[in-house]
């Protein structure tokens, strides 16, 4: 009986060390000072193998709720780039951090920083 009540103590003790790491994997460090964003495990970011150093977005442009004429109100952003981030966004759902931009055909990391400006996250 101690043997099968140890055995589960490991096995619960396993799993939930890796629920913890999973948490710290995702982890989201912002450094108030400079008002920069470390954005060290989002999904975006692993999947371009990326780590970077973005601001936090201060615009005023939504590109969770934006159509497609708000979202060409955006430097940079025309028609085609618009319609990408709207079926990205439908397809995935909203965007919570600034890199999951990434993953809409047509922005880069360059991209990225440039829009931060104009747009939010809400």
């Amino acid at each position: 009986m101690q043997a099968r009540n140890g055995l589960f103590l490991r096995v619960l003790s396993a799993l939930l060390l890796m629920a913890a790491l999973s948490l710290i994997v995702v982890h989201l460090q912002v450094d108030y000072n400079t008002k920069e964003t470390t954005l060290a495990a989002s999904s975006a970011s692993v999947r371009m193998g990326e780590v970077m150093q973005v601001q936090i977005p201060s615009g005023t442009v939504n590109v969770n709720t934006a159509d497609v004429e708000e979202l060409q109100t955006i430097s940079g952003i025309g028609k085609e780039l618009a319609s990408r981030i709207i079926n990205e966004r439908e397809r995935n759902g909203a965007f919570v951090y600034p890199e999951d931009l990434l993953t809409v055909k047509g922005i880069g990391t360059k991209t990225l920083e440039k829009l931060l400006t104009q747009i939010c996250l809400e």
